[in-house]
């Protein structure tokens, strides 16, 4: 009897509907191009160009810079135009900017292309989501929602090997060339798919002043929000600024040798920056799908600050383990691992406490501010190539280290002060 309540349960949680796995899917395809050639666009400007580090860290900025500011207003968007449309402007405007990193060599067209990418790339999962909601059942998208966080670490987990052997080869710009038609395949699925209509909203969608001034009146979610950029910042230092430092560290490779070959590369000691890196965005998805039950059951008693605390600061220890000065690989998987652990349950828990503060009246305009945390993801590439082209790398984990430390200093403080009725 047990045995086969255990198997109802199984196939109930992937009976999604059709809404559900358009979300599933589409999200894990959508991510799929993203992880698969955004990580490698650091390493692709310092082996094609003759660009500094900090120079590098602005151009990569641009993006997230730009989705902070589209992610805010495209999910408004779409309650007064069509969903569809959106998804397929979106969409489109995806896949051309792949095909203009597959052709484009100018740094300041690079810049403007990754604006474009980071608004769009920002505009299309919360559209998708909010389209899946409208005519999908409420249990069936709740557990589409949890099939589509897997679908996106599966992605993530697989993407990088992909882009690392394309990023490592002779023609680097391939891998945008193989996203674009990724891109291009999903722009049809969004294209073909019937897309049901929804009552377009009448109310005025709020500016980010208006936003900010209402938000700004509780000082303990400002507080948080401030505390949430700061994790990201450090946090943000294991992508761009990371690649940099192996490349520097361990150099370029002159043809892609596989995974295989990276595997025996690595226990050979003889990967090239390009490939560790790969290996380590590899480690980085699979220590999340592993780390977050088993993390997720040990803190399980715990209040979400608690939980939040806890894994700050096995956060900011993997940091510390980076500053140690080393040509290790083991250190450098080790950090990540541990670094993962305490990611499992972090950004979960942000997005928890973000809902444990707002009231119910202003949760609109609590999550819109919720999304200036991203900051941290604008600053880190520009403040980290800077550290990295002055100093040392272990003044650039030091910070890091520093940075996770203070937001956890700052969510203590905040915890204590009252909300404003």
């Amino acid at each position: 009897m047990s045995e086969a309540k255990t198997l109802t349960d199984s196939q109930s949680w992937f009976t999604i509907g059709r809404e559900g796995w358009i979300l599933v899917l589409g999200s894990g395809f959508n991510r799929f191009g993203q992880f698969m050639s955004l990580p490698f666009l650091a390493l692709y400007l310092s082996s094609t160009s003759e660009l500094s580090n900090i120079s590098i860290g602005l151009i990569i900025a641009c993006g997230p810079l730009a989705g902070v500011m589209a992610g805010f207003y495209g999910g408004a968007l779409s309650d007064h135009l069509p969903r569809k449309l959106v998804l397929i402007l979106s969409a489109s405007l995806v896949t051309i900017a792949y095909a203009l990193f597959f052709y484009l060599h100018s740094p300041l067209y690079f810049a403007l292309t990754n604006l474009v990418f980071g608004m769009a790339t920002a505009v299309f999962e919360p559209v998708l989501m909010a389209a899946c909601r409208d005519k999908g059942e409420k249990a069936k998208i709740q557990r589409a929602m949890m099939l589509r966080y897997t679908s996106i670490n599966v992605s993530a987990a697989i993407a990088p090997l992909v882009g690392g052997y394309f990023a490592t080869s002779d023609n680097p710009s391939m891998v945008f060339f193989i996203a674009g038609i990724l891109s291009l395949c999903l722009l049809f699925v969004v294209m073909v798919v019937d897309v049901a209509p929804h009552t377009a909203s009448l109310k005025k969608t709020p500016s980010i002043v208006d936003t900010l001034k209402v938000v700004l009146a509780d000082k303990t979610f400002t507080f948080y929000v401030v505390a949430f950029t700061l994790v990201l910042f450090a946090y943000a230092f294991t992508s761009s600024a990371l690649s940099l430092q192996l490349l520097e560290q361990f150099g370029t490779s002159e043809s892609a040798n596989g995974l295989l070959g990276m595997w025996t590369g690595y226990w050979d000691h003889t990967l090239s920056g390009a490939e560790l890196f790969t290996l380590l965005l590899v480690v980085n998805a699979v220590s999340v799908l592993l780390f977050q039950a088993p993390m997720t059951y040990l803190l399980r008693h715990g209040t979400t600050l608690n939980k939040l605390l806890k894994s700050g600061l096995l956060m900011s220890a993997g940091y510390a383990v980076l500053i140690l000065p080393t040509d290790s690989y083991h250190l450098f998987v080790f950090a990540i691992v541990i670094i993962c652990a305490g990611e499992s349950v972090m950004f979960p828990m942000t997005t928890i406490l973000t809902d444990d503060t707002a009231p119910e009246s202003k949760r609109g305009s609590y999550y819109g501010a919720a999304g200036f945390k991203k900051l941290g993801f604008v600053l880190a590439p520009p403040v980290g190539g800077w550290l990295l082209d002055q100093y040392s790398p272990s003044v650039l984990w030091a910070s890091a280290c520093f940075s996770s430390l203070l937001a956890l200093a700052i969510c203590v403080y905040a915890s204590k002060l009252s909300n404003p009725q």
